[in-house]
């Protein structure tokens, strides 16, 4: 030991390079969920532009198409109606709540 006092709560540790997961670093300067949300943007922008020139050239297989929307679209509701019932659990702390995302690091 160093002698350094040992916080009780997480919560108070200060955030350094060391003790961050290398994932969870910025690279490039630019903060992880930065990052995230701009490809997802990106993304948003892109893959209906790609579709519609696929669709063009007749490079779509339809019947492929209709098997992963079959699997994709009861998933997704399925998952949707799981999430908004869950989002409500009482964390065991007064006015403590466990939301959506947190439920993904569960």
């Amino acid at each position: 030991m160093t002698g350094e006092a040992i916080p009780s709560e997480p919560a108070e540790r200060a955030v350094t390079e060391h003790n961050v997961p290398f994932i969870a670093r910025p690279r490039f300067g630019i903060p992880p969920l930065a990052a995230v949300s701009s490809d997802l943007v990106a993304s948003a922008i892109m893959k209906p532009v790609g579709s519609f020139v696929h669709i063009r050239y007749g490079r779509v297989n339809w019947r492929l198409v209709r098997w992963l929307m079959i699997g994709s679209i009861p998933s997704a509701l399925a998952i949707m109606s799981t999430w908004h019932s869950l989002a409500n659990i009482d964390c065991g702390s007064p006015g403590a709540r466990m939301d959506p995302p947190g439920m993904l690091l569960v």
